[in-house]
């Protein structure tokens, strides 16, 4: 009975028919397969009875922390179905890349699909609406307007912070190893986080559906006048490679002093995720000016 009116609640959400849920159907034992749909959770204040990858997790995403006690149930492309079950959930939240788990995860409870990345290059308005329906579906759309009204604020704040910087290319990267890096176009997250601060992102070449694209450094090379932000982690090994000698220490932007690092943010996340960045842009472009 209880599965029943979870499912139709759940449809008529889907099919923009309910506002708020109430009472028994709201559900409160939510398995997670995605960090952006984990950080969405945990910054409305509803905790996950399971998630993938928590160490991961916690060195990727950083923020909002997760509470001890929630479960690891592996990796997030194949989680443990074992352990799922287990876990007695309500509802499991799924991202596109789980669609082949699709058959097995509806047979332990019912599923529904949190998409960021779509085609139409928008994640972080997508994230923002994303985050409004889960505020509907579990009975906390007053947070998740608190959520949204902060992140605004924060945004405004670092637009103001950062103006003297707008019109300056800047190029958002990632290292895959010592020759290699995702750069990030406007399309992406954190793409879409720097036009909402004002500034410029010096990445205008074709990029994938998450808004990035894998070069090798030279490619770097051109982009003469462009501050490059580096996002951490950073692999192990790459900075012990990076001798005076090597192609990145000799990058024109490099050698001119226009490089910095930027703590952990998770570049295919959430309004918390972006938020974070934003929040880390006015230092980071101190030290790359």
């Amino acid at each position: 009975m209880r599965r029943r009116a979870l499912l139709a609640g759940l449809g008529a959400f889907a099919a923009g028919r309910a506002g708020a849920a109430s009472g028994s159907d709201i559900p409160s034992r939510l398995v997670a397969l995605e960090w952006s749909i984990v950080s969405m959770l945990l910054s409305l204040g509803v905790a996950p009875v399971g998630m993938p990858e928590i160490r991961a997790y916690t060195r990727w995403v950083g923020e909002p922390p997760v509470p001890p006690g929630t479960a690891d149930i592996g990796v997030k492309t194949e989680p443990n179905l074992e352990a799922v079950a287990a876990l007695r959930p309500d509802l499991i939240l799924t991202s596109p890349l789980n669609r082949l788990l699709e058959p097995k995860l509806t047979a332990i409870a019912p599923i529904r699909e949190v998409p960021i990345y779509t085609e139409a290059g928008m994640p972080l308005h997508l994230a923002t609406e994303q985050l409004r329906e889960f505020g509907a579906l579990l009975g906390r759309g007053a947070e998740a307007g608190r959520v949204i009204a902060s992140a605004e604020a924060a945004f405004e704040a670092v637009r103001s912070a950062v103006r003297s910087e707008a019109g300056r290319p800047i190029l958002l990267l990632s290292f895959l190893d010592a020759q290699h890096v995702r750069i990030f176009g406007r399309s992406s997250l954190f793409g879409n986080v720097l036009e909402r601060v004002g500034l410029s992102n010096g990445w205008d070449r074709a990029v994938n559906l998450w808004g990035f694209v894998i070069v090798g450094l030279a490619e770097l090379a051109p982009l003469r006048e462009a501050r490059l932000l580096v996002l951490e982690p950073i692999p192990p090994g790459i900075l012990e490679q990076m001798s005076a000698r090597s192609l990145w220490a000799n990058l024109p932007a490099v050698r001119a002093g226009r490089s910095a690092t930027i703590p952990a943010a998770w570049h295919y996340g959430d309004l918390t995720a972006a938020r974070r960045f934003a929040s880390f842009l006015p230092k980071a472009l101190g030290s790359a000016a």
